[in-house]
């Protein structure tokens, strides 16, 4: 069974290869379509920029209020597009005192929940 996984992992392996040439092969096309444009393109992003930025900073120190005050309210606020949502602070138990504490009262592991196993694919 680990062989059959190995050969898939190596066929995985070669698709990511083959999708990053063909992705670098596309952005080498499209920097040789715009160069003939590269110079407006870089006039009408000077002209935006500042304004941009202006408005970027409005909008994180909007959030930044809205959250403040969410929070001070304690309950989510909808408007027409947009809403705040209040989500209360989630609860964590100290699992390794809880393993301990099982130990002398095992009646406690009738709570106990294990979710199922995943796997996660990364660089070896």
């Amino acid at each position: 069974m680990s062989n059959k996984i190995r050969d898939m992992l190596e066929d995985l392996a070669n698709d990511r290869e083959d999708q990053a040439s063909a992705l670098a092969l596309y952005e080498a096309e499209v920097a040789a379509i715009m160069q003939p444009v590269e110079k407006e393109l870089e006039e009408a992003k000077a002209r935006y920029q500042s304004a941009v930025i202006d408005i970027n900073l409005d909008i994180a120190q909007l959030e930044v209020n809205i959250k403040e005050a969410t929070l001070e309210y304690g309950e989510t606020v909808k408007g027409e597009s947009l809403k705040a949502q209040y989500t209360r602070g989630r609860v964590s138990w100290n699992t390794k005192g809880l393993v301990g504490y099982a130990v002398a009262n095992p009646d406690v592991l009738a709570f106990r929940k294990q979710g199922s196993p995943y796997v996660s694919i990364r660089k070896a």
